[in-house]
């Protein structure tokens, strides 16, 4: 038994069915056969350069069904704002080796580049600071001081940067990001969208936003820990085809006529009516439509009277 993949099967699994028990369908949710996937095998990945753990990892991870209910429901597959679950469950060959396991680490990938160049960059900057310290012992104390460009406190640069980011000084594979590690659980789409990807070893999530930035990896546990409470308290508020964001009260009449359904209906709580709230959901939808064309129609009636005024 892998102790290390199941927990990290566990923690995913527990999210998809959090969800389930939300907006997803269950039917939806689908597991792996004893053994795994079958079509993810050392063979099938040979050529897609991830490491073995990541490859035994979605082997044995659950998947969101991907086909068109998510455009009949409203909400299949996406769990997180414009995030939709990528399924290697139905990976071909040609997929894996094609490089689309890559698919969405772009950002990852630049962003690892500058922890790089800034870990060079420290070890100039250490190799500098031995050579100070052999002139220091030389008794050359007034080229050292010059070399270290004092600020006007009287505390050199150095001294700053050793107090304050203390990056570095611990061992360098603490923070080395190897690509081979990574895996995109979710992938984001438009701007602001989230891809979600997991280093496997160091059992972390990366959270990349599109066109945006990434930000600082949390620990798997915690951070699906926090996107369940942030669906308990609705500031992801799920909308049919797309997740929407509610922080700080800033949303637009139509998300706060969605929040409104899944709270009438029980959310979050025992009480909760799945299925009554879906109905609504999906009515609301339609009454947006409504609106929305209305005001379209609206605003071409608008335009042509202005073009008609101008003759």
């Amino acid at each position: 038994m892998n102790l290390q993949r199941d927990e990290l099967v566990s923690i995913i699994t527990d999210f998809y069915v959090f969800l389930t028990s939300f907006y997803i369908p269950s039917s939806a949710l689908k597991f792996p056969p004893p053994g795994g996937w079958p079509n993810i095998t050392e063979e099938t990945t040979r050529n897609s350069n991830k490491a073995p753990v990541v490859i035994d990892l979605i082997k044995h991870l659950p998947y969101i069904e991907d086909d068109d209910r998510g455009y009949k429901s409203g909400f299949v597959r996406y769990i997180h704002y414009k995030s939709v679950v990528v399924d290697y469950s139905v990976y071909t060959p040609e997929q894996f080796e094609e490089g689309d396991l890559d698919q969405g680490e772009e950002g990852l990938q630049i962003w690892a580049e500058e922890l790089e160049a800034e870990k060079a960059e420290a070890g100039d900057d250490d190799q500098e600071e031995e050579e100070d310290d052999e002139d220091d012992e030389q008794g050359d104390n007034d080229n050292y001081a010059q070399s270290q460009h004092s600020n006007d406190s009287g505390v050199s640069d150095l001294s700053f940067a050793e107090e304050e980011e203390p990056f570095w000084e611990d061992d360098d594979d603490d923070y080395e990001i190897k690509l081979r590690n990574l895996i995109v659980l979710a992938l984001g789409h438009e701007s602001g969208g989230r891809t979600l990807i997991l280093d496997v070893r160091k059992r972390e999530i990366h959270e990349d936003i599109v066109r945006f930035m990434n930000v600082s990896p949390v620990p798997v546990r915690k951070f699906f820990n926090d996107l369940r409470a942030d669906f308990e308290k609705l500031v992801l508020v799920p909308m049919p085809e797309e997740i929407e964001e509610a922080e700080d009260g800033n949303t637009d009449d139509d998300t706060q006529e969605y929040i409104e359904i899944w709270k009438e209906c029980g959310w979050p709580g025992e009480g909760f009516k799945k299925e009554e709230a879906l109905v609504k959901i999906k009515e609301c939808h339609v009454r947006e439509n409504l609106r929305c064309d209305e005001r379209m129609r609206l605003e071409a009636e608008e335009r042509e009277r202005k073009r008609a005024t101008k003759k």
